[in-house]
Protein backbone atom coordinates (compact mmCIF):
# COMPACT_ATOMS: atom_id res chain seq x y z
CA UNK A 1 0.00 0.00 0.00
CA UNK A 2 1.55 3.29 -1.03
CA UNK A 3 2.00 6.11 1.84
CA UNK A 4 -0.30 8.29 -0.36
CA UNK A 5 -3.46 5.67 0.49
CA UNK A 6 -2.25 4.86 3.85
CA UNK A 7 -2.50 8.50 5.00
CA UNK A 8 -6.43 8.42 2.90
CA UNK A 9 -7.32 5.63 4.87
CA UNK A 10 -5.77 7.21 8.35
CA UNK A 11 -7.39 10.81 7.48
CA UNK A 12 -11.01 8.68 6.54
CA UNK A 13 -11.03 6.83 9.76
CA UNK A 14 -10.31 9.02 11.90
CA UNK A 15 -13.18 11.59 10.09
CA UNK A 16 -15.53 8.54 10.84
CA UNK A 17 -14.25 8.42 14.67
CA UNK A 18 -14.72 11.99 14.78
CA UNK A 19 -18.52 11.65 13.31
CA UNK A 20 -19.45 8.59 15.20
CA UNK A 21 -18.54 10.07 18.81
CA UNK A 22 -19.40 13.51 18.11
CA UNK A 23 -21.91 15.39 21.03
CA UNK A 24 -25.08 14.13 18.62
CA UNK A 25 -24.35 10.73 19.68
CA UNK A 26 -25.43 11.67 23.26
CA UNK A 27 -28.58 13.51 21.79
CA UNK A 28 -28.45 17.37 20.70
CA UNK A 29 -31.18 19.37 22.03
CA UNK A 30 -31.44 22.39 19.77
CA UNK A 31 -32.44 24.74 22.01
CA UNK A 32 -30.33 23.38 24.95
CA UNK A 33 -26.75 23.97 23.11
CA UNK A 34 -23.81 24.08 25.92
CA UNK A 35 -22.56 27.98 26.43
CA UNK A 36 -22.52 30.17 30.09
CA UNK A 37 -23.05 28.53 33.47
CA UNK A 38 -21.99 24.74 34.30
CA UNK A 39 -23.64 21.57 32.60
CA UNK A 40 -23.84 18.11 33.81
CA UNK A 41 -25.63 15.13 32.00
CA UNK A 42 -26.63 11.61 32.77
CA UNK A 43 -26.10 8.31 30.94
CA UNK A 44 -29.96 8.28 30.05
CA UNK A 45 -29.14 11.91 28.17
CA UNK A 46 -30.48 13.79 30.40
CA UNK A 47 -29.06 17.07 30.54
CA UNK A 48 -28.60 20.56 32.71
CA UNK A 49 -27.03 23.33 30.69
CA UNK A 50 -26.24 26.50 31.55
CA UNK A 51 -27.28 26.55 35.15
CA UNK A 52 -26.73 29.46 37.38
CA UNK A 53 -28.26 31.65 40.09
CA UNK A 54 -28.86 35.76 39.14
CA UNK A 55 -29.17 37.60 42.43
CA UNK A 56 -29.52 41.02 43.80
CA UNK A 57 -28.16 42.14 47.06
CA UNK A 58 -30.45 41.78 49.07
CA UNK A 59 -30.51 37.99 48.56
CA UNK A 60 -33.71 37.42 46.03
CA UNK A 61 -31.93 34.88 43.61
CA UNK A 62 -32.93 33.82 40.22
CA UNK A 63 -32.34 30.37 38.91
CA UNK A 64 -31.24 30.28 35.16
CA UNK A 65 -30.38 27.30 32.41
CA UNK A 66 -32.15 24.49 31.02
CA UNK A 67 -33.00 20.61 31.22
CA UNK A 68 -33.07 18.82 28.16
CA UNK A 69 -34.09 15.43 27.43
CA UNK A 70 -33.97 12.98 24.17
CA UNK A 71 -36.21 10.64 25.55
CA UNK A 72 -38.18 11.96 27.98
CA UNK A 73 -38.36 12.83 31.60
CA UNK A 74 -40.19 13.97 34.07
CA UNK A 75 -38.47 16.97 36.97
CA UNK A 76 -39.96 16.23 40.68
CA UNK A 77 -37.92 18.74 42.20
CA UNK A 78 -34.81 20.98 42.85
CA UNK A 79 -32.55 21.47 45.61
CA UNK A 80 -30.01 23.93 46.55
CA UNK A 81 -26.83 24.58 48.77
CA UNK A 82 -25.09 27.55 48.60
CA UNK A 83 -21.56 27.50 49.55
CA UNK A 84 -19.50 30.06 51.40
CA UNK A 85 -16.16 32.02 50.08
CA UNK A 86 -14.02 29.51 52.30
CA UNK A 87 -16.39 26.78 50.44
CA UNK A 88 -18.49 25.60 53.36
CA UNK A 89 -21.36 24.56 52.61
CA UNK A 90 -24.86 25.95 53.62
CA UNK A 91 -28.07 25.44 54.48
CA UNK A 92 -29.90 22.66 52.18
CA UNK A 93 -32.74 24.18 50.32
CA UNK A 94 -35.63 23.12 47.90
CA UNK A 95 -37.26 24.50 45.22
CA UNK A 96 -40.78 23.50 44.46
CA UNK A 97 -40.94 23.15 40.84
CA UNK A 98 -41.87 20.34 38.55
CA UNK A 99 -42.00 19.79 34.73
CA UNK A 100 -42.91 17.03 32.34
CA UNK A 101 -40.11 17.52 29.69
CA UNK A 102 -41.39 15.49 26.25
CA UNK A 103 -39.29 14.07 24.25
CA UNK A 104 -36.57 15.96 22.42
CA UNK A 105 -37.37 18.84 24.37
CA UNK A 106 -36.43 21.25 26.95
CA UNK A 107 -37.54 23.78 30.04
CA UNK A 108 -35.39 26.77 30.40
CA UNK A 109 -35.61 28.21 33.64
CA UNK A 110 -35.41 31.25 33.61
CA UNK A 111 -38.40 31.73 31.56
CA UNK A 112 -40.28 29.55 34.47
CA UNK A 113 -39.65 32.90 36.82
CA UNK A 114 -37.79 30.43 39.60
CA UNK A 115 -36.83 32.78 42.58
CA UNK A 116 -35.49 31.84 45.93
CA UNK A 117 -34.92 33.94 48.61
CA UNK A 118 -31.73 33.27 50.21
CA UNK A 119 -28.67 35.72 51.57
CA UNK A 120 -26.21 32.92 51.49
CA UNK A 121 -26.49 32.91 47.77
CA UNK A 122 -23.66 36.00 47.04
CA UNK A 123 -22.48 37.10 44.02
CA UNK A 124 -19.00 35.42 43.08
CA UNK A 125 -20.18 32.86 44.64
CA UNK A 126 -21.42 29.43 43.85
CA UNK A 127 -24.03 26.90 44.68
CA UNK A 128 -24.51 23.24 44.33
CA UNK A 129 -27.57 22.46 42.46
CA UNK A 130 -29.63 19.13 42.14
CA UNK A 131 -32.20 19.01 39.38
CA UNK A 132 -34.65 15.56 40.42
CA UNK A 133 -35.74 13.61 37.73
CA UNK A 134 -37.41 10.21 37.65
CA UNK A 135 -34.28 8.78 35.58
CA UNK A 136 -31.57 10.28 38.33
CA UNK A 137 -30.20 13.04 39.68
CA UNK A 138 -28.28 15.68 38.01
CA UNK A 139 -26.26 17.72 40.80
CA UNK A 140 -23.52 20.48 39.60
CA UNK A 141 -21.65 23.47 40.90
CA UNK A 142 -23.05 26.82 39.40
CA UNK A 143 -21.60 30.15 39.62
CA UNK A 144 -23.60 33.27 41.40
CA UNK A 145 -23.65 36.13 38.95
CA UNK A 146 -25.11 39.82 40.14
CA UNK A 147 -28.41 41.17 38.39
CA UNK A 148 -25.94 44.15 37.69
CA UNK A 149 -23.75 41.81 35.27
CA UNK A 150 -24.27 43.12 31.80
CA UNK A 151 -24.62 39.43 30.74
CA UNK A 152 -27.51 39.01 33.40
CA UNK A 153 -29.28 42.36 33.63
CA UNK A 154 -31.72 41.42 30.44
CA UNK A 155 -32.54 38.01 32.08
CA UNK A 156 -33.13 39.63 35.25
CA UNK A 157 -35.55 42.33 34.11
CA UNK A 158 -37.56 39.88 32.07
CA UNK A 159 -38.69 38.25 35.14
CA UNK A 160 -38.83 41.25 37.69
Amino acid sequence: MSPRVRKALVAAAAVAALAFTGCTSTGWVAEAPPAAGSQAELSTRDKARNVLFVVDEAGKALLAGSVSTVDGASLNGISYVAKGPDGTAGQPATIDFTADIKPQKVVRLDQESIFVEDPALVAGGLATVSFHLDTGDITLDVPVYSNEHEDFQAVWEANN
